[in-house]
């Protein structure tokens, strides 16, 4: 199962909290409004309402969202290694 990690803001601090998703994590927090979501745009535009809904468009669309970025080793020495400021 691939991971993704994002960065958010820590309240009033410049310093971003890392956060690690696994796929699963993701449907379980996107998918029922991203699903109604799609299917009220097929619906708009005369399409097929089941037309393009997918899990795997879903963790797309999810990731393009949140800028995430797979949660590779690299990716997390990248960040450990990182200079404090």
């Amino acid at each position: 199962m691939t991971h993704w990690l994002i960065a958010e803001p820590a309240g009033c601090s410049n310093e971003p909290v890392w956060k690690i998703y696994s796929e699963q994590a993701i449907l379980d927090e996107y998918w029922t409004y991203w699903e109604r979501q799609g299917k009220a745009y097929n619906k708009a535009h005369n399409l097929d309402p089941n037309e393009g809904i997918t899990t795997a468009r879903c963790i797309d669309d999810w990731t393009v969202i949140h800028w995430a970025v797979r949660a590779t080793p690299e990716h997390l020495i990248k960040i450990i290694s990182a200079p404090y400021r």
